[in-house]
């Protein structure tokens, strides 16, 4: 009779050979690209991340692809914040609560303002007073530097990724200026979009921002909506600041205006199916000495053509991740399952350029 150590030994063996079998298969042999694109676009975003860990093959055939890429980039990650002083940074799946590290060097000694697809947004104080923010991509590992900028700014938004023409950054200071920089340029424009509209200086104190679809979105202090044209933007950039901003101003109204029951509301501004939403965060004052205390959230869509915030009673199959530097929506279509929780919020406080 054999002893309990060589049969234990003799199933080890067996189970190395059958992962480096599993391991070294290819399973998609035979397969074209093509057709592997086609698989790809009929999976919710959590099966395409089992897909992407079947082989190697059909994991490049997932990052390759571009038409695949925009799927995979969307995966709700929260990265944690206050841990500057590390090359290792801690994150989040709202998907299934998993934890994980990521070996990223690169961010040691900044902070992380956003993302924007698979880019981070990389700020650090280079002098006193100026800020030296990079483009980093943690998979690819592709870095680009921006121009430095006074630190007055504390919000960047893009139009799109470097490796797509025309695209366009804008920086935001919540006090009511932008700047904006496209590729090749040496350095930031700026631009105060009140100047030629004196009637509404001193009401365009920015609360938020967001890009959809051609457009920056900026959401003023009196609730208000300004849009920039980033063809426009582009153009102004392209000529060192000699050129038109094409600017339009949304006067919207609400039924209800929050500030008289809740002493601080933040607002927020996200996309969602194509709509502008607002999401208002109540806060009161808790006990004394204490910080202020979350007391519920009011959500609201933007009706331009009739220059009215409506009332949003619930958001159905989405998920909005709201955050000061980034925010996004999500369908349970999208992600393959249905989320327990309709609405996360982040850290990051409005108006200075040390949120993570």
């Amino acid at each position: 009779m054999e002893s309990r150590r060589k049969i234990q030994r003799r199933e080890s063996q067996q189970h190395e050979i059958i992962d480096g079998i599993i391991d070294n298969r290819d399973w998609g042999a035979g397969l074209p690209d093509d057709i592997l694109g086609m698989i790809v676009k009929r999976l919710p975003l959590i099966d395409c991340l089992a897909f992407g860990h079947v082989c190697k093959q059909w994991r490049t055939a997932l990052i390759i692809k571009e038409n695949l890429c925009k799927k995979t980039c969307q995966v709700p990650c929260v990265m944690m914040p206050g841990k500057r002083d590390r090359e290792k940074i801690t994150c989040l799946s709202i998907l299934d609560g998993g934890v994980w590290e990521m070996e990223l060097p690169e961010a040691y000694g900044r902070y992380c303002w956003e993302s924007y697809r698979d880019w981070l947004f990389l700020v650090n104080a280079h002098h006193p007073g100026i800020l030296k923010i990079s483009l980093l991509n943690p998979f690819s590992r592709c870095k680009y530097n921006l121009p430095d900028i006074s630190n007055c700014f504390s919000k960047l938004v893009l139009s799109g990724v470097p490796s797509e023409k025309g695209f366009t950054c804008m920086l935001v200071n919540f006090g009511g200026e932008v700047a904006f920089y496209i590729q090749g340029a040496h350095s930031w424009y700026g631009y105060k979009p009140y100047k030629d509209h004196d009637q509404y200086k001193g009401g365009w104190r920015f609360e938020d921002t967001i890009y959809h679809e051609g457009y920056y979105y900026l959401l003023t202090c009196t609730e208000n909506i300004l849009k920039i044209d980033a063809a426009s933007a582009y153009n102004f950039a392209r000529d060192e600041g000699d050129s038109k901003i094409e600017i339009e101003h949304n006067e919207l109204y609400k039924d209800v205006r929050l500030t008289d029951e809740f002493m601080s509301i933040q607002r927020y501004l996200v996309e969602s199916d194509g709509d502008i939403l607002l999401v208002c965060r109540n806060l009161s004052q808790g006990q004394k000495d204490r910080p202020l205390q979350a007391k519920g959230f009011h959500i609201y869509k933007a009706d331009f053509l009739y220059s009215f915030w409506t009332t949003v009673d619930s958001l159905g199959d989405q998920t909005l991740l709201i955050a000061r530097g980034f925010s996004k929506s999500f369908t349970s279509k999208d992600l393959g399952l249905s989320m327990s929780t309709p609405l996360y919020f982040g850290g990051g406080t409005n108006g200075t350029w040390m949120n993570s």
